[in-house]
C-alpha cells in the first residue's frame, strides 16, 4: 500500500521548508483574538458575513445534508448549487473567533452522525485549506468534498449506521449487497516501485463477498501530489462507469 504521507514528506524535503503541520488544537488556537491579529491573511474573499451569520452557516449546511440523504436513499438526483453557495460562504475571512469553526468543534451527536460528520469535515477542510494559504477555489473544492464525502452512507439502512457494537453476519450480508469499487493514487512511476493499494483492497472485498463493479484503478500524481495531466478526466470516466454499473446492478 502506498504511504502517501511518508512519500509526500520525502518529496517536500526537496523544496523550501514550510510548516505544514496541522491540528485542530492549532486551528482552535488561531481562532483566539490574541492570535488572529498576528495570523497571515489567507487568500480568500473579504469577509462579508457577520458572526451570527457564520454560526447560521452550520445549520444551513446541516439542513442541506439532512434533505440530501433521504433523496439519495430514494435514488433521486440532488442539485449541488445550494451546497456550493454554503461552502463559498464558509470560505469567507473572519476576524476573531469563528462561530462556524467553534460549532464544528462541539457538534458530535452520535444519533446525527452521518449528517453532522459531513458538515464538520467540510468546515475543517476549508479551515485547513485557509491555513495552508490555498486559493479560494481550492478551499471551496475541498469543502465540497468534505461535505459530500459520506453521502454513500445514505444507501445503507439507518439502523446499521447507529447500531452499537460489532455487526453480525446478517448485517454484513446486507452490506455485501451494495456495489463496491477500489481506487488509489500513486506516483507516476513503475507500479513495481509504487505498489497499488487498490489491488489489495479489491482482493479483500472480493474475499469477503462484496460485488465489485469495476477493476481496481490507480490515478497518477506528481511528486507534489498533484494529479498528472489527464488523470482528472480519467477519474471522471472511471467514476461514470462505476456509477452506471452500480445502478444497473441495483435495478435487478
Amino acid at each position: 500500500m502506498t504511504d502517501r504521507g511518508s512519500v509526500a514528506a520525502v518529496a517536500g524535503a526537496r523544496r523550501p521548508q514550510r510548516d505544514l503541520k496541522l491540528s485542530f488544537a492549532k486551528l482552535a488556537a488561531q481562532a483566539a483574538p490574541a492570535q488572529a491579529a498576528a495570523r497571515p491573511a489567507p487568500r480568500v474573499l473579504p469577509a462579508t458575513a457577520s458572526v451570527p451569520e457564520r454560526g447560521a452557516l452550520y445549520a444551513a449546511a446541516f439542513r442541506f445534508l439532512e434533505q440530501t440523504f433521504p433523496a439519495v436513499h430514494g435514488g433521486k438526483g440532488v442539485a449541488l448549487a445550494p451546497a456550493r453557495a454554503i461552502v463559498e460562504r464558509m470560505a469567507a475571512v473572519t476576524a476573531g473567533p469563528d462561530a462556524l469553526f467553534v460549532a464544528a468543534l462541539h457538534r458530535d451527536d452520535r444519533a446525527r452522525y452521518p449528517v453532522q460528520h459531513g458538515v464538520n469535515v467540510a468546515v475543517y477542510a476549508v479551515k485547513m485549506a485557509q491555513d495552508l494559504g490555498l486559493e479560494r477555489e481550492r478551499q471551496v473544492e475541498l469543502g465540497m468534498c468534505g461535505l459530500l464525502h459520506d453521502i454513500g452512507m445514505a444507501r445503507i439502512p439507518e439502523e446499521l449506521i447507529h447500531r452499537p457494537g460489532a455487526l453480525g453476519e446478517p448485517d454484513r450480508e446486507i452490506l455485501r449487497r451494495r456495489p463496491a469499487a477500489a481506487f488509489d493514487t500513486r506516483f507516476d512511476r513503475l507500479r513495481l516501485l509504487t505498489g497499488s493499494a487498490a489491488k489489495g483492497i479489491a482482493r479483500r472485498l472480493e474475499h469477503q463477498g462484496y460485488r465489485m463493479v469495476a477493476p481496481p484503478e490507480s490515478f497518477l500524481v506528481t511528486n507534489e501530489n498533484e494529479l498528472v495531466e489527464g488523470q482528472l478526466e480519467h477519474a471522471e470516466r472511471w467514476g461514470a462507469v462505476v456509477a452506471e454499473r452500480a445502478s444497473a446492478g441495483a435495478a435487478h
